[in-house]
């Protein structure tokens, strides 16, 4: 529920010329950012750079995976300021970020650049402890398997993370009557109010998500949320009671999961077949491009049962509000601060846009009064 806010925020470019340029500025920085490192990681494949990184650390072993992490981390970072700087220019130009709010970003966006670092230098460490040549391994499909159910079991633990954990945020409170108002009509759709915790994270943005686990469960939800007139926040409310009953979030992990094992098992045929033998710091190097790519190509693939989710989640929200007028009210609140879908060419919105348009998704949502 990661929607910009009602038509009355500034929480898109105004004019249609506008809004066309800005969301061509971001997708170039985003194609640019991912490009770039994507560019530089195979261009160290074929400038042999995996085996110069093993005559180098030789004699590191264990440690030389944490070496190679540390520069992958400094390097994407400093790939990403250019892109990431612009793409920040244009959220404030066009009105998409809050002004006043540049503090509270900078302080966002290192603490982000800050965990990215740690989060690749320890992944690839541990990597290089597993992938290690050792003298029993005739192969080293034993330390690629290990490398693989660790990026399964991590892909799994997202099932009871808090998603608003990565948002620098405030606690927020939202009017007891607006409270009641939004519980009458959950409960007109026979749906009891889930537990909610209510944060401000200074952006015009529709944010939000479970979590916790069983009987600790709760939803999260942005100011921006509580803004909205109770009747639209309790449709949006239904959609992630949807996606919570359907279990959306947790096949989305089981497949996220099986997509990072075939990756790494690319990365070992690459090791096995084709670059290797190498030491530790090449397969560290060699398993985050192949992995970083298999990444990129997930970008095309993996979306697909996001979007059936996605439509999944409104015909859910549609049946409960047995509604279609104000099915199509939540809709064009959604729409009020959404980039309009024509702007896209069907490529591009298939490739950069993760959810189905508005219009489908609406259109989809009312087949259920037809």
């Amino acid at each position: 529920m990661a929607s910009p806010a009602s038509p009355a925020s500034p929480a898109s470019p105004a004019s249609p010329a506008d809004r066309a340029a800005y969301q061509r500025t971001r997708l170039r920085c985003g194609v640019a950012g991912i490009g770039m490192i994507l560019v530089a990681l195979w261009a160290g494949l074929g400038l042999g750079v995996p085996a110069q990184l093993d005559r180098v650390l030789v004699g590191w072993e264990g440690r030389a995976g944490f070496a190679v992490g540390a520069v992958l981390a400094a390097g994407a970072v400093l790939l990403q300021l250019g892109p990431d700087t612009i793409a920040r220019h244009a959220d404030l130009r066009e009105g998409v970020a809050v002004a006043g709010e540049q503090k509270r970003f900078l302080k966002r966006y290192w603490s982000g650049v800050l965990g990215f670092a740690v989060q690749v230098t320890l992944a690839a460490g541990l990597a290089g402890v597993a992938l290690m040549p050792r003298e029993a391994w005739a192969d080293p499909w034993p330390g690629y398997a290990a490398v693989a159910a660790a990026l399964g079991l991590l892909s799994l633990a997202r099932i009871f993370r808090d998603p608003t954990l990565s948002i620098e945020s405030e606690p927020y409170e939202v009017a007891p009557a607006w409270i009641a108002a939004l519980e009458s009509r959950l409960e007109r759709a026979g749906e009891a109010r889930p537990p909610i915790r209510w944060f401000d994270h200074g952006e015009h943005s529709l944010a939000g998500g479970w979590e916790g686990f069983g009987g600790r469960r709760r939803l999260t939800l942005s100011r921006s949320v509580g803004e909205l007139p109770p009747e639209v926040a309790a449709g949006l409310v239904l959609r992630e009671i949807g996606h919570a009953r359907k279990w959306h979030r947790g096949i989305s992990c089981l497949v996220s999961a099986a997509w990072l094992a075939l990756g790494v098992a690319l990365g070992y045929g690459a090791d096995r077949w084709l670059l290797g033998p190498l030491g530790t710091a090449g397969r560290v190097f060699l398993l985050a491009a192949v992995m970083s790519t298999w990444s990129w190509v997930g970008l095309f693939v993996l979306p697909a049962l996001g979007r059936r989710q996605v439509l999944a989640a409104d015909r859910f929200m549609a049946e409960k509000l047995g509604d279609p007028e104000e099915t199509s009210t939540v809709f064009g609140c959604l729409a009020g601060g959404n980039l309009p879908d024509e702007d896209l060419g069907a490529v591009k919105r298939y490739v950069f846009h993760p959810i189905p348009p508005l219009a489908v998704r609406r259109a989809a949502a009312l087949k259920s009064f037809a």
